[in-house]
């Protein structure tokens, strides 16, 4: 990186509304969209937030069938 050369970093929360407005554009342009989708980019943000003890939590309480 070069002396005049400025790296900023992104906060989660503005990750998050770029990748809602990317699936957006996306989803209209394609004309075909998914309630999954927007709820799984949520998850995705609030994972990365959640403390380790709401993980466990959150672990236990969806447990998979087998």
């Amino acid at each position: 990186m070069k002396a005049n050369e400025t790296c900023y970093q992104a906060t989660q929360e503005d990750l998050k509304k770029s990748d809602m407005k990317h699936y957006d554009e996306l989803s209209k342009q394609c004309m075909n969209w998914s309630s999954g989708i927007p709820r799984a980019i949520e998850f995705y943000y609030d994972y990365q937030t959640m403390s380790l003890w709401n993980k466990i939590k959150l672990a236990i309480k969806t447990k998979t069938k087998i």
